[in-house]
């Protein structure tokens, strides 16, 4: 741990910052922290300015990348969800007003994945007007 503190939190740092992130993903990698180790570094008081070097180091560059795709992965994930919900909403009120689609509207609605066009479907639908009156207006939704 001295020798991870001496690079990366140092002030007369031998070695700039993107070799210290290297050199923290080379410690990781060749002298993995057994379990005894592994909680001494969890506890080490935060915030404390003799440990923020090493504190820094626990979180790697390979790992921020890991984050980001994960993050944007459930962002992803999320607006699935919406649009899926979206195609099942406006299947099951179309239904409902036109009768069970077949399954060429099926396919040109699932591969529907604007979620503001598919908003605005559900406007027509749901518009106490009647402007529409069968699935081939749905569709014809912009």
């Amino acid at each position: 741990m001295s020798v991870l503190y001496h690079f990366g939190g140092s002030e007369n740092c031998l070695v700039d910052r993107p070799a210290t992130f290297l050199l923290g993903e080379c410690v990781q990698a060749y002298l993995p922290l057994d379990d005894e180790a592994r909680r001494t570094f969890e506890n080490l008081p935060a915030g404390e300015p003799k440990y923020e070097g090493v504190k820094a180091m626990n979180t790697t560059w390979f790992e921020k990348g890991i984050e980001k795709g994960i993050e944007k992965g459930i962002e992803k994930g999320i607006d699935e969800g919406r649009i899926d919900h979206a195609q099942k909403l406006i299947i099951r009120l179309g239904t409902r007003r036109f009768g069970t689609p077949d399954s060429a509207t099926q396919l040109l609605l699932a591969s529907i994945k604007d979620l503001e066009r598919l908003d605005r479907m559900h406007d027509r639908l749901t518009d106490p007007s009647g402007a529409v009156s069968a699935w081939h207006d749905i569709l014809a939704t912009p």
